[in-house]
């Protein structure tokens, strides 16, 4: 930030609004100016309202953290910004966009001198925060190094350093030792919203809801559950719980800031109370094994009248056979108010577990050997085993999407009992949370030989919402006349439809005729002009009246409503005719 000279008029320009913001909690930077881009001016425009605000060009939030978790030798650093006023001011629409593509920008130009530190700042930087990591001691040595003078050419410096390994944040070269701020092993360090125990290698979370008289509406309860911030929904089953609460308030239909009754209110306090307890909740930020041999993703989901979700874990085995396992993450819904049977509502977890598969999968930065998703609902487990046509439309929709990004054949059946997804849909209260392993580790045969997993079979004669076998032959039908009928609209002229058609069946028909002397060549015959007519006929009326040449050809009357019925249609060599 710079004065503006003495000379200068400030009798124009824009005056950008301001406030500080005290953060406690921040490691260097106590007091934070924010800047509101979005305040009006006496035009009735805002700042923001001027500016573009640029394209999302950094990999989202999710995959970092998860990425962070899969490395042995974390690291988590934060680039300062001394006097960065003067370049990109924060509060304004377009400064995330800024200053990511500042960084972006530094890693093409430096990318030939230090490629592994250029890639690692486009993927592992979210705006100012780094979420990085190494399999080795080394590598994580050299990372660190080659960040610290990559960044130094573009005059960004890395501080509040963390690791677990403490040698990760000191020993750092003369030049850089009066730059830097090694933590202490007993701190922690906040970065995306999530607390790492560095020393211990622990994620874990912070909750304090200060007791306060003051009245309790909707208004004041969304605003404290709202700060349970959970990006990887490891408290999955104590968030849910919240979502469901909160959607008992609208279904009341109390306004903002009406006072909630008496029972709703004591509750909250005993729920508000409870939620203090979060702060002994500890997950550990390596999710793998040190010496992984082989990495399997196991996916669990389930639903119930109130909610449905799903989990995924990652079970490592290192060189010695020994198989560990543990959460990656979780999501959550909260069942809609409009009635829904609960197959569908399994379904539905179905379709969200390929979510965060499909995020980790892209995140991992190492193989997957194998994918088992779980359900305890064998009537969907069967649905994605049929294929989708044979479905009715909702369910061969969502059966679609799945079946799209996993394979049938890595489906399988497991009972509630071992399901650790029964808790996202039920929800779970602190205290039954924290004596947890089940969701925090995963089914305990995860952590045995796969002779010992849940092999029940969940095949069945009848499905439900499958569809009649009349539907599925219409289905099969106008599949196959779809490239058919598209001719009929290429052609406003029947005659010259004809002609061309005449021709092209003639060229087919010529192919798988040896001797070429016997070939049909010239203008097209009156026999020839015949059977292609025959042919367009026949492909319009497949279009207009499917369901009547279906019937016929099934030796069965058309439909009371068929407009052709008072016609007495019958079928003659393919073709519909009506009796005199």
């Amino acid at each position: 930030m710079t004065q503006v000279p003495d000379h200068e008029p400030i009798d124009h320009g824009f005056y950008l609004p301001h406030h500080a913001v005290v953060k406690t909690s921040s490691l260097t930077t106590k007091v934070r100016v924010v800047f509101d881009g979005s305040a009006k001016t006496s035009s009735g425009i805002a700042l923001n309202d001027s500016l573009m605000v640029g394209p999302t060009i950094q990999e989202d939030l999710f995959s970092i953290i998860t990425r962070f978790r899969c490395l042995r030798y974390a690291l988590t650093a934060d680039i300062e910004q001394v006097y960065s006023l003067s370049t990109v001011t924060f509060g304004t629409a377009c400064a995330p966009f800024l200053a990511i593509r500042t960084l972006h920008q530094l890693a093409e130009d430096e990318r030939e001198s230090f490629p592994i530190a250029s890639a690692v700042l486009k993927r592992d930087f979210y705006v100012d925060d780094l979420l990085t990591g190494t399999h080795t001691f080394e590598e994580a040595i050299n990372l660190r190094n080659d960040l610290i003078s990559f960044l130094k050419r573009g005059s960004f410096n890395l501080g509040k350093w963390g690791s677990k390994d403490p040698e990760l944040t000191q020993n750092f070269s003369a030049e850089n030792s009066k730059t830097f701020m090694s933590l202490s092993p007993a701190e922690s360090v906040k970065a995306l919203g999530i607390h790492w125990d560095s020393a211990n290698d622990n994620i874990f979370y912070t909750v304090n809801f200060p007791n306060s008289k003051e009245i309790t509406t909707k208004r004041s309860i969304l605003s404290q559950i709202s700060k349970l911030f959970d990006p990887l929904g490891l408290l999955g089953p104590v968030v849910i719980l919240a979502k469901i609460w909160i959607q008992q308030l609208w279904k009341i239909q109390f306004t903002w800031d009406t006072p909630v009754s008496q029972d709703i209110q004591d509750f909250w306090i005993k729920y508000k109370q409870q939620l203090q307890l979060l702060n002994k909740v500890k997950f550990s930020s390596f999710i793998s094994s040190p010496d992984t041999a082989e990495i399997q993703l196991h996916g669990f989901c389930d639903a119930s009248e109130k909610a449905y979700g799903a989990c995924l874990n990652l079970r490592s085995t290192d060189r010695q056979g020994r198989h560990r396992s543990a959460l990656i993450s979780s999501k959550s819904r909260v069942a809609s108010l409009k009635a829904t049977s609960l197959p569908r509502l399994e379904l539905y977890a179905a379709n969200l577990l390929v979510k965060p598969y499909t995020a980790t999968f892209k995140a991992f930065p190492f193989e997957i050997d194998k994918v088992s998703f779980w359900s305890d609902s064998t009537i969907v487990l069967n649905w994605i085993n049929v294929p989708s046509h044979t479905l009715k439309t909702f369910v061969a929709n969502r059966v679609a999407e799945i079946q799209a990004a996993t394979r049938s054949q890595e489906w399988r059946h497991v009972p509630t009992l071992y399901n650790p997804a029964d808790m996202i849909s039920r929800g779970q209260g602190p205290q039954e949370f924290l004596a947890n392993t089940l969701w925090s580790q995963g089914p305990h045969w995860l952590r045995h030989d796969s002779s010992t997993w849940p092999q029940r079979p969940f095949h069945q004669k009848e499905i439900p919402e499958t569809k009649t076998p009349s539907t599925l032959s219409l289905l099969i039908s106008i599949k196959e006349n779809q490239e058919e009928n598209e001719i009929l609209r290429r052609f406003s002229n029947t005659n010259k439809l004809t002609v061309v058609l005449a021709y092209c069946l003639r060229f087919i028909r010529n192919l798988k005729i040896r001797d070429k002397t016997v070939r049909r060549i010239g203008n097209i015959s009156t026999e020839e002009y015949k059977i292609a007519f025959q042919k367009v006929i026949k492909i319009t009326q497949a279009e207009a009246f499917i369901k009547e040449l279906h019937s016929l050809s099934q030796k069965l009357p058309v439909n009371s409503k068929s407009s052709l019925l008072n016609l007495n249609p019958f079928l003659e060599f393919g073709l519909l005719k009506s009796t005199p």
